[in-house]
Parts: C-alpha cells; sequence; structure tokens
C-alpha cells in the first residue's frame, strides 16, 4: 500500500512540473498573458469582431480593459507573498522527502524556477 507520504510528495512534484511545464510552454510561444497589454488587445480584437463595436465603443472597452489591468495587478501584488510562502513550505517538505544529491539537485531546480518567475514578473 502506498503511503500517504508518497502519495503527497508525488502529488506536490507533479505540482511543481506542471507549473513549470506551463511557463516554459506560455514563454516558448508567446502566451499573450505575459506580454504587457496582450490580453487587453487579444480581447478587444474579439470584441470588436463578434460585437461589431463602433470606433467610440471600441474606445470606450479598450480604456475599460487596460483600467482592469492596473487592479488585477495589485491583486496580484497583494497575494504574491502568500504564494510565495505556500510555495517556500511545498518545496521544504519535497526536499525532506529526497536524499542528499536529490536535494542539491531540487535547490538548484528550485532556483532556476524562482530566477524564472521574477523575469515573467518584470514583463508583466
Amino acid at each position: 500500500m502506498i503511503s500517504w507520504k508518497t502519495l503527497l510528495a508525488g502529488f506536490l512534484i507533479g505540482l511543481i512540473a506542471g507549473g513549470g511545464w506551463g511557463a516554459w510552454y506560455a514563454k516558448e510561444h508567446g502566451h499573450f498573458w505575459d506580454k504587457p497589454g496582450g490580453r487587453e488587445v487579444r480581447l478587444l480584437k474579439e470584441f470588436t469582431r463578434e460585437l461589431d463595436l463602433t470606433d467610440a465603443q471600441r474606445a470606450s472597452v479598450s480604456a475599460i480593459l487596460q483600467s482592469q489591468r492596473g487592479r488585477i495587478k495589485a491583486i496580484r501584488s497583494e497575494i504574491r507573498p502568500r504564494m510565495e510562502e505556500i510555495r517556500e513550505q511545498a518545496g521544504g517538505e519535497i526536499r525532506a522527502l529526497l536524499g542528499p544529491d536529490q536535494q542539491e539537485r531540487f535547490d538548484v531546480l528550485q532556483m532556476r524556477m524562482k530566477e524564472e518567475r521574477r523575469k515573467r514578473e518584470e514583463n508583466r
């Protein structure tokens, strides 16, 4: 029978790996969420096409979307420390399950992932 620690470790490793893969995919494929104004541009194009917006409506919708971006950025800033705390706790729990050689490689992996997150945040 599989112990709860093994299941937890598998879950957390999968969670971290999935997050890493998602970050890589977004970086490699130029995901619009990571481009300044990218989401707003895409939504504005879609709204204009689907709703036949007038020029005045288009300008108003664009202003709303840009305003929304600032509010979302503020919320991310508020929750970022809490998310980092959870990441650090999970990383500590995973590290405790690993052997010495694995811990060294895990530490390098963690540093690389942290640097990638920092770079993404700079681009927002």
